[in-house]
């Protein structure tokens, strides 16, 4: 573990990963890529039909 440190890594704090602009910077470089896909995908509900065993 201290190895880790020395070379600078730390523990990852959920609560604020979210403010830091690293975060937005893996997340854009994740997600704008693949961002066409999404908007060529058709999103309609689906109708799910449930029946009991007896």
């Amino acid at each position: 573990m201290r190895f880790l440190r020395a070379i600078g890594f730390r523990r990852w704090d959920w609560r604020t990963c979210w403010r830091e602009f690293d975060f937005w910077l893996a997340m854009g470089t994740l997600l704008l890529p693949f961002g066409f896909v999404l908007l060529l995908l058709q999103w309609e509900p689906v109708r799910v039909r449930v029946l009991r065993r007896r």
